[in-house]
């Protein structure tokens, strides 16, 4: 998996700490159990690209729930990353394209080999 760079803060001599990062299906398997997606995208990219159903566009609205910081390209998610508390939040590595087609194959094999899974929860989600 790639390493994202983060930039120092302006006028800070250290580099910032690189989040930790999640690959789509990692990061699938963290919001069936429980963690928050936040959308980081523009108001243009989510018209272009669609909705992250389930999803907050702040990461205060999670109730103190892991948060799953996901942007087009992974940058802006690994700046707001390293701004917060060390632990609470993964960058999503893929950006939204990536977390949309984990999600899709991941809900895809819950609803079929998981019955359990509450189906209300998928379909409360896609909102």
């Amino acid at each position: 998996m790639t390493a994202l760079a983060v930039p120092p803060a302006p006028g800070a001599t250290q580099p910032r700490p690189v989040p930790p990062l999640l690959s789509p299906a990692e990061a699938a398997a963290a919001w069936i159990a429980g963690a928050v997606p936040v959308d980081l995208r523009t108001t243009a990219e989510r018209r272009r690209d669609g909705l992250l159903p389930g999803a907050v566009d702040d990461p205060e609205a999670a109730g103190g729930r892991p948060l799953l910081l996901v942007c087009a390209d992974g940058r802006r998610a690994a700046a707001l990353a390293a701004r917060l508390p060390t632990g609470t939040a993964s960058v999503v590595v893929g950006g939204f394209a990536g977390w949309r087609a984990a999600v899709w194959r991941r809900w895809g094999e819950v609803l079929l080999i998981e019955p359990d899974v509450p189906v209300t929860r998928f379909f409360r989600a896609l909102g």
